[in-house]
């Protein structure tokens, strides 16, 4: 079997001679099922359909199978938006913001308060300068009913990048057949926000928008990044990779200063793809400079300066190496469950068939069941993707998922925020999905040197791996079937395994209503002039999805204070009962 060749284009091709994935140019359309007709003499027609990847497992139909599955998924996730309302931060952060709005009604006005207050925080608080950008102003800057668009705008930014990000690396950059690519993304996607552990990392990841847009909208931002970078490189015509390579650098700008615990992952992936390019000898080394450049503005700031002689973190090694021992706790041990190694061993089966149907098809083209592929443009380069070091891969995985936390224990000693732990979630999936893309291939790569095809009554052109896809389909289906059946039985005993469910629950047992009413309540009482000394009623009720926070009953706590100047009141108590 032949190991790859580049999809067809004038400049370079980003791995090149040893990529299973890499396979028949655009025109044969890889990604489609070539017809098995005239190929392998001797073989009945009957055998032939049998052995092709149509028979074994439909990733086209599977793919939007999976793809309206996730989205009807999402539906109770984005109408529980409703009751969403501002919290903790949301009125310190955003209170420049909403101050200038209420007395202007101008967005340009916004805008320039945007830019005063981030430079404001970069000198006197915080240095990750991109992330003041996305929290100063908040969906609630423009009146509180436009606060139930937090969730669907975090989650639009979560998929935006993901998608992009899988289209550009896995699709465009490693010729991944396209259905594949789509059911990677959605299984990622279904992992990162259905399965979300549960507790606070939710609401921090998607309802709480100071939260959010800290964390995941800086996640999302990195990841477009990213594969703006790669498809600055390879993937597109070389007209397209100019545009490319500016939309990576701003990017990278922005996204080197986004959150720290985002940004120093991305920055040693900038790094090592930076070590890459040079020895492959190719250049675009600007976007990476980009982004290591934001991210020393970042780090570099005042402000950080300021916040640090108030924290207790702990040294470098330490953090370094509870780092090491957090991935192990957590990802790799309290979140991972049976579900999260259903939807594995379902990614698994898809990567097999992908790397399945493009040897069956490079088989055929060699027959002559189709047009053999023409040779990557001239400036198409070689180099070693071989699939033959899982456990340096391995290493290099835990390492970068490893690296997300030790921001975070080293300025302040703990990650016990949740919009910390779902900014190790994000990450953890994300690179776990990868890492097993790699492990299957060395797997396929290792069945199919192995041509003995009359032990598992394959054609002569065949290898034993491609043989194996046989049974694909039936693999799928029973996966499915598994998993629909213990999810029944889980959201049974506990409506919050799945984000979906847990909007479901809140939705019919009314808390999530009279969580809304509560706050409604409060707004009356925050916009009555007369109300200077404001008294709120506490919650009643605590949605796992929407709360956050309340006021205290203390006047002189700081969201008591910060919520006093965000509507204009004297004071706000809070009283239970």
């Amino acid at each position: 079997m032949q190991y790859g060749r580049a999809r067809p284009h004038k400049g370079p091709a980003l791995f090149y001679n040893n990529v299973v994935w890499m396979g028949i140019m655009k025109k044969n359309k890889p990604n489609n099922c070539i017809k098995a007709s005239g190929t392998y003499p001797g073989m009945s027609p009957a055998k032939r359909k049998r052995l092709s990847p149509e028979k074994s497992c439909d990733l086209r139909r599977l793919s939007y199978l999976l793809i309206v599955i996730y989205a009807l998924s999402l539906i109770p996730v984005l109408v529980i938006g409703k009751y969403d309302y501002p919290s903790a931060d949301d009125f310190s952060m955003g209170l420049g913001t909403r101050l200038v709005y209420e007395a202007t009604g101008s967005l340009l006005a916004v805008a320039g308060k945007i830019l005063s207050e981030t430079v404001r925080y970069y000198r006197t608080w915080i240095g990750y300068f991109t992330s003041c950008l996305f929290t100063t102003v908040s969906p609630a800057t423009f009146g509180e009913a436009w606060y139930a668009l937090t969730p669907a705008v975090i989650l639009l930014a979560l998929h935006v990048g993901v998608t992009v990000f899988f289209y550009a690396l896995m699709e465009k950059a490693l010729g991944m057949n396209r259905y594949a690519r789509r059911c990677m993304t959605v299984l990622a996607l279904f992992l990162m926000v259905q399965r979300m552990p549960e507790g606070s990392l939710r609401v921090e990841a998607f309802y709480w928008y100071s939260g959010a847009g800290n964390y995941t909208l800086t996640f999302s931002a990195g990841l477009l990044y990213l594969a703006f970078y790669v498809l600055s490189v390879c993937g597109v015509r070389s007209k397209n990779r100019s545009l490319f390579l500016v939309l990576a650098c701003i990017m990278g700008f922005l996204a080197g200063g986004g959150n720290y615990l985002s940004a120093l992952s991305f920055a040693v992936v900038s790094v090592l793809f930076a070590v890459y390019l040079v020895k492959m000898k190719i250049g675009r080394l600007l976007p990476a400079a980009f982004y290591l450049c934001g991210f020393a503005v970042s780090c570099l700031s005042p402000g950080n300066r300021i916040r640090g002689g108030e924290a207790e973190g702990y040294g470098a090694l330490k953090s370094i190496l509870l780092s090491l021992y957090y991935t192990l706790s957590y990802p790799l041990n309290q979140w991972m469950n049976w579900a999260v190694l259903l939807i594995l061993a379902l990614a698994g089966v898809i990567f097999w068939i992908g790397f399945a149907e493009i040897e069956f098809s490079g088989a055929n083209a060699k027959a002559g069941g189709a047009a053999a592929p023409e040779k990557a443009g001239s400036g198409a380069q070689a180099v070693q993707l071989g699939f033959t070091a899982p456990f340096p891969a391995a290493v290099l995985a835990y390492g970068i998922v490893s690296c997300v936390v030790t921001p975070a224990l080293y300025a302040q000693g703990n990650m016990d925020a949740g919009r910390i732990q779902s900014t190790f979630w994000l990450h953890a999936v994300l690179v776990l999905l990868l890492l097993e893309w790699y492990l299957v291939g060395g797997l396929y790569r290792r069945f199919s040197k192995e041509q003995n095809a009359s032990a598992v009554s394959c054609p002569q052109n065949a290898s034993a791996a491609s043989c194996l896809r046989n049974g694909a389909g039936g693999f799928v289906r029973a996966i499915l079937l598994f998993f629909i059946v213990f999810s029944l039985l889980a959201v049974k005993g506990n409506p919050d395994f799945y984000t979906g469910t847990s909007a479901v629950s809140e939705l019919l047992d009314g808390s999530a209503a009279q969580y809304g009413r509560e706050n409604e309540e409060r707004l009356r009482i925050l916009k009555n002039p007369r109300e200077q000394d404001a008294v709120l009623p506490r919650y009643t009720v605590q949605p796992n999805l929407l709360y956050f926070e309340d006021v205290s009953e203390d006047p002189d706590d700081w969201i008591n204070q910060k919520m006093s100047e965000y509507y204009g009141r004297n004071s706000i108590r809070g009283i239970s009962g």
